[in-house]
């Protein structure tokens, strides 16, 4: 966020940087911030004209000082208007705050053009180009934003600038004292529109039977505030017939009751039973809120009753009894037979040996002796001549 002024200094350069110099150097002084083309301040681009971003950046300034002299300057691409006169033309159509400055010989000279313009072959001599006359001439016929001030030296646009900014700054402080009557004004001013817009829709919707103020006063029916407040939502509700009330009490648990438990005719009942051993609620509404085809009844405030919706308190659901179930003993698992030893495999004998004859052993297999492994033979070293 921007925290002090930012000033355009928009003029042509050769004939006038001297100016611009000492304007740089006023504004700086108090503590604005310039902003020059020259002094790299202007963010140029490849996609555009360099001029059209000199352009963009008069919307992120706030005040623009022009300055008017002898010299025409480069020709904008329009082919009508100086570049420093495109800017001041930028500027007005922003609606900025603008200063501008005229050398006090063009002045004088542009005042011999009013009444010689008409005439050919006349030549001046502090303008180089005619078309700066006639762009003085569109600024002196704006019907705003239009003074014209001539200067001599730099100082005396500084002289001016400084006195103008001063006002400026003065007149800010008068407004933040008188704010607060102001805003108090503007609200008045609402409020009274508001007022004639409300005798006007009235006055039409008398004639189409009220249908669109009673929607309106359907959207703040007291009931809806009422029924948050006793059942404790959350949120606003809003509904237009007795079957949304119902759909409504049925989502929060609420149980209507018969019409034959009643406790008078003339009042709906509902019971929220919130569980065992908490006290339930009885809610009642009066029948009178509902039109005959079961759409809400339109009630202000001022005729609304508290008592048409209405709570109490009933006693919590008994806990059920139960009787005791007989102690029954676990079974005991049963106990597992004695297994059997497998049976024995049948006897090998041979062929034709009686039963009672015993087998002979079997025979033990014979293992063979472990070999004995001879070490392996020594070297002798010979003594060889």
């Amino acid at each position: 966020m921007k925290s002090r002024p930012r000033v355009f200094i928009s003029s042509t350069f050769y004939d006038l940087r001297q100016v611009r110099a000492d304007l740089q150097r006023f504004i700086e002084e108090i503590g604005y911030e310039t902003v020059q083309h020259e002094r790299g301040q202007v963010p140029y681009g490849s996609t555009e004209k360099l001029e059209s971003y000199c352009y963009k950046e008069i919307a992120q300034v706030d005040i623009v000082v022009n300055i008017v002299g002898g010299r025409f300057g480069s020709v904008s691409f329009d082919q009508d208007n100086s570049i420093s006169q495109m800017e001041l033309k930028t500027a007005l159509r922003l609606n900025k705050q603008c200063y501008v400055f005229v050398d006090t010989s063009v002045m004088a000279e542009y005042r011999m053009y009013l009444r010689n313009k008409n005439v050919e072959g006349i030549s001046y001599v502090a303008a180089d180009d005619e078309r700066i006359f006639k762009f003085i001439e569109q600024i002196e016929t704006l019907p705003k934003n239009n003074q014209l001030i001539e200067f001599r030296q730099s100082s005396e646009i500084a002289l001016h600038l400084r006195e103008q900014w001063a006002g400026l700054f003065q007149r800010f402080l008068q407004e933040q004292e008188t704010l607060p009557d102001r805003r108090a004004g503007d609200e008045l001013h609402t409020a009274l529109n508001t007022v004639k817009d409300l005798v006007t829709f009235l006055t039409n919707e008398r004639r189409e039977q009220g249908s669109t103020i009673n929607e309106i006063l359907l959207a703040n029916h007291p009931i809806f505030e009422r029924l948050r407040k006793v059942t404790a939502a959350p949120y606003p509700l809003f509904f237009r017939t007795f079957n949304d009330m119902c759909a409504w009490l049925d989502s929060r648990s609420w149980i209507p009751v018969d019409e034959a438990e009643w406790d008078t005719p003339d009042a709906l009942e509902w019971i929220h039973d919130p569980g065992v051993g908490r006290n339930r609620l009885l809610l009642r509404v009066a029948i009178r809120v509902f039109e005959d085809d079961n759409r809400l009844k339109v009630f202000t405030s001022a005729e609304w009753e508290d008592s048409w919706v209405s709570t109490r308190e009933l006693e919590p659901t008994p806990t059920p009894v139960r009787p005791p179930s007989p102690a029954v003993s676990a079974p005991r698992p049963p106990i597992a037979p004695p297994r059997s030893p497998a049976p024995l495999p049948p006897l090998q004998r041979p062929v034709g040996q009686p039963l009672n004859q015993s087998t002979p052993p079997m025979p033990k297999p014979s293992v063979a002796p472990p070999r004995t492994v001879a070490p392996p033979a020594t070297k002798k070293a010979s003594n060889e001549s």
